[in-house]
């Protein structure tokens, strides 16, 4: 029920001109940093956080598949005074 509400309720809360909770929050105009955030900004800086995404994402299929080794190198305990087995430990770890 609360996907259908969503659904059927969105534009209420985000559509284009609503103004369903503009006395929720007042915004003095001076203090509005949303719209500099957002053209001011070079297209490299927003587009940043995909790009290192997809690098990682290519690093890590790249390391998985095509060089184990060096994975393995990396989570032997005394390689880095067992810094990478500490590492695969924590994000391992449920």
């Amino acid at each position: 029920m609360s996907i259908f509400f969503g659904y059927v309720a969105s534009d209420l809360f985000v559509g284009p001109g609503s103004d369903f909770l503009s006395t929720a929050l007042f915004i003095h105009p001076d203090h509005n940093i949303l719209i500099e955030g957002e053209f001011s900004l070079p297209t490299l800086i927003k587009n940043l956080p995909v790009l290192l995404s997809v690098l990682s994402a290519g690093l890590a299929v790249l390391l998985y598949h095509r060089y184990p080794s060096v994975l393995t190198y990396m989570t032997d305990p005394a390689t880095f005074g067992g810094l990478g087995l500490a590492i695969y430990k924590f994000f391992n770890s449920k």
